[in-house]
């Protein structure tokens, strides 16, 4: 072997045991060994700089692999499958180790990657289910997609200084992983620890700017998250269903998070993905910074022991379905730069009493209100000009209702059931009185139109 640059055609030799690297062989070529299924040890010349693609894959007898101190580059996939490989000693001379270069290796244990490599890359570890310990070199920047996933057995990994990207899925499904610290960190991708059911602490305290949609979902163990201050973006669902999260610091997004209490969104935030706090049913107390301009649709839905909200100055609309059924929410006061409330917004919230519509506010959607019916006082700001379909039908406990100067359409069905609504007033200016507007308000006493 040693007359020549390249090794290669040694493909499906299924009796071959034993391989020798000559000095002078620079690169194993591209499925050089692959299936060689009863090759047991290789020895690598001091040549070899690059393995190829899939060139050891499927050496199912493969247990041990020493890579040579000037080997440059683990070309994709080219141990892939070597499910009896327990130990591998990279070179410290690797600059690059391509896609799934290891993937399928179920019986691998311990990695140490060197401090020239610059990127995990996709698929790298996927499923190497035996794998418990991973050393990463201080000069990598990403993990890459599906790096780690269904690495079952991983049970801690220290982000190394200049990692600043942790892709998508990188960590899913490593149901054994307990703990994550990455001090520079600056984007976590969609999933990147999905369902990490072990996961107990998360600890990102810098440089995080992005966490991506459902990046912590399902970590059903997760009890405390810190996140540092820079965060702008919280994508869907980050933290839906972790039902055991008691503990945060900075800005979250959690549903289904059923222990979670008080959260604080800070001045940094300016977005909150949907259904963000969906179903948080311990969450009590929620105080939105002022940067946030939307409360999107179903963020605070179903938070039913919710008591207080406080309204950042910066919202400008509150979004679909955004408090509905929160049944114990008894006063809210919606600020002066809000334009819309959008349809069920607050629909079902039992407990609520008292609303005062901030100035802003022009249009209240349909069925904004509707069956919360404890609800007895409105105070409509001077700009509300529209209000929806059935916006506060059933509002049982409502008596009193004054509109404000530029109220023009009140759809049907708006005040649809509101059986103790004694007294209505209405200004000149309204264009459109819908059908079955007052439709069973059987209370209802004096209602005034205009000056006559």
């Amino acid at each position: 072997m040693s007359q020549s640059q390249t090794i290669h055609d040694f493909i499906n030799c299924k009796s071959l045991e034993n391989v020798i690297i000559g000095d002078n062989i620079e690169k194993i070529d591209d499925y050089a060994f692959e299936n060689s299924k009863f090759l047991q040890s290789i020895t690598f010349g001091l040549c070899v700089k690059i393995i190829g693609i899939n060139a050891f894959s499927g050496c199912k007898f493969l247990q041990s692999v020493t890579i040579g101190s000037n080997v440059k580059t683990i070309d994709s996939y080219a141990f892939k499958d070597c499910t009896s490989l327990e130990n591998v000693i990279l070179g410290d001379n690797i600059e690059k180790i391509n896609q799934g270069a290891f993937m399928g290796c179920t019986s691998l244990r311990y990695v140490t990657i060197s401090n020239n490599v610059k990127r995990i890359a996709n698929n790298l570890f996927e499923n190497c289910t035996s794998l418990k310990s991973v050393t990463i070199g201080s000069n990598i920047e990403t993990i890459g997609y599906c790096a780690f996933s269904d690495c079952t057995s991983l049970k801690s990994i220290t982000i190394g200084p200049n990692i600043q990207t942790i892709g998508h899925y990188a960590f899913q499904n490593c149901v054994s992983l307990e703990y994550i610290i990455g001090p520079n960190v600056k984007t976590i991708c969609q999933g990147a620890f999905y369902c990490c059911t072990s996961l107990q602490n998360i600890k990102f305290e810098s440089e995080i700017e992005i966490i991506g949609d459902e990046a912590f979902r399902g970590c059903r163990s997760l009890q405390s998250v810190i996140i540092g201050p820079h965060v702008k973006t919280i994508g869907n669902a980050t933290f839906r269903d972790c039902i055991s999260l008691k503990s945060i610091i900075s800005y979250p997004t959690m549903n289904n998070c059923k222990s979670f209490q008080n959260v604080t969104i800070g001045h940094s935030i300016k977005s909150i993905g949907d259904v963000a706090f969906r179903g948080c049913t311990s969450l009590e107390y929620v105080t939105i910074g002022p940067n946030i301009k939307t409360i999107n649709q179903k963020v605070f839905a179903y938070c039913t022991s919710l008591k207080n909200v406080i309204i950042g100055e910066g919202v400008e609309k509150i979004d679909l379905d955004a408090f509905i059924s929160c049944k114990s929410l008894q006063n809210i006061i919606i600020t002066n730069n809000v334009k819309k409330i959008c349809s069920n917004a607050f629909k079902n919230c039992t407990s609520l009493k008292t609303v005062i519509i901030g100035s802003n506010v022009k249009i209240i959607d349909s069925n904004a209100f509707d069956s919360c019916t404890s609800l007895e006082t409105i105070i409509f700001g001077p700009n509300v000009e529209i209000i929806g379909n059935n916006t506060f039908s059933n509002c049982t406990s409502l008596e009193y209702i004054t509109f404000g100067p530029n109220i023009q359409i009140i759809g049907s069905n708006a005040f649809n059931g509101c059986t103790s609504l004694k007294n209505v007033i209405i200004n000149d200016n309204v264009k459109r009185i819908a059908s079955n507007a007052f439709n069973g308000c059987k209370s209802l006493q004096r209602c005034k139109i205009g000056n006559n």
